[in-house]
């Protein structure tokens, strides 16, 4: 497993046009996940709910916001690839 493995299911799924331009919110939110858990096993509990700090002292985004971040990503991605093949 491992990033290998993440990055060889995105590579696959970026070379199927047809499956990558109907994905819903809901799949790309899981696909997301499904990678950052491959990724790091710890990643199987989902989203972080922690702050971080970068060395150079700026914050990510705050943990209570990640939630709604992701849902606006997936939503933003979903409606783009839609859009995007009606043209």
């Amino acid at each position: 497993m491992g990033f290998a493995s993440a990055y060889q299911e995105a590579k696959a799924l970026a070379n199927n046009q047809k499956t990558l331009f109907s994905l819903s919110e809901k799949k790309v939110a899981d696909l997301i996940l499904r990678w950052g858990e491959l990724i790091e096993l710890r990643n199987s509990k989902g989203l972080r709910t922690t702050e971080v700090n970068f060395q150079n002292g700026n914050g990510a985004l705050l943990a209570s916001q990640v939630p709604r971040a992701m849902e606006i990503i997936c939503k933003i991605f979903a409606e783009f690839d839609q859009n995007d093949q009606t043209e």
